[in-house]
């Protein structure tokens, strides 16, 4: 969600160089077979058992990642605990890079994070200047997302 506005700046506007951004999300891409490249979107589809993740790597003031799981409509991350596994999840196979995976499991099971009025959270992870979890349903789908930048 924080990427996606980010996007949108033109390019002239843009702190990090856009055409290294498209390379590195096609030499990501590359990593998951079977996955597909937006380049417009700056966007990595890759479909999975449960349905498609979509990644958005990179920025064009703020350097991050976005991460969304797109599964048929279910209630099993409305509890905050499985939300949280999901979340771990994902950073592991899709974020490792970007993250310290024991230390987001440090922040948001030691509720180092602030729920706001979307339903969404708002996580205070170290090194970040954003770091954002949420989870909605629409269209007959649930979405599981995480957005985070420095």
């Amino acid at each position: 969600m924080l990427l996606v506005s980010i996007t949108s700046l033109a390019e002239e506007d843009c702190v990090f160089d856009q055409n290294t951004r498209h390379e590195d999300n096609i030499a990501l891409q590359k990593q998951y077979p079977g996955s597909k490249y937006i380049k417009e979107e700056y966007k990595i589809i890759i479909p999975v058992e449960d349905g498609a993740i979509s990644i958005n790597k990179g920025g064009c003031v703020h350097y991050g990642m976005s991460i969304e799981l797109r599964t048929h409509k279910t209630k099993a991350f409305n509890n905050e605990n499985s939300l949280f596994n999901k979340i771990v999840e994902l950073a592991t196979k899709y974020a490792k890079d970007m993250l310290e995976i024991d230390e987001l499991k440090k922040t948001l099971y030691g509720k180092r994070w602030e729920k706001i009025s979307s339903g969404g959270y708002v996580v205070y992870y170290e090194g970040y200047q954003a770091f954002e979890i949420y989870t909605r349903d629409e269209d007959g789908i649930t979405i599981i997302g995480m957005s985070f930048y420095n």
